[in-house]
């Protein structure tokens, strides 16, 4: 799927947006659900649970280290774009969007 169909506009970065639809980063379904959800929810800060339940479902018996991994995949396949997804210590993920 395209990212313009999940996403609001102005939650994408068209640089990334650029890279990935371009398919220069082929990106796995769970992955590309991530970066999705981290727009959709641009400036919101995404607890590792909230985001295992979102994606995973609550049936999931893993633990948020399932989250650690994707995200750490996430980044190295955006390359110099990965800062924008932040790290939130001891809760979770932020993705922080275009400086204004």
């Amino acid at each position: 799927g395209s990212l313009k169909e999940y996403v609001p506009v102005d939650s994408i970065v068209p640089a990334i947006y650029g890279v990935i639809e371009e398919n220069d980063i082929a990106l796995t379904d769970k992955e590309f659900k991530l970066l999705r959800y981290l727009m959709k929810n641009q400036g919101i800060v995404l607890s590792r649970e909230k985001i295992l339940d979102t994606l995973w479902g609550y049936d999931y018996y893993g633990d948020g280290r399932a989250v650690d991994t994707y995200i750490k995949r996430l980044r190295k396949r955006l390359g110099k774009y990965s800062y924008y997804i932040q790290t939130i210590v001891k809760t979770g993920y932020m993705w922080k969007g275009e400086e204004s």
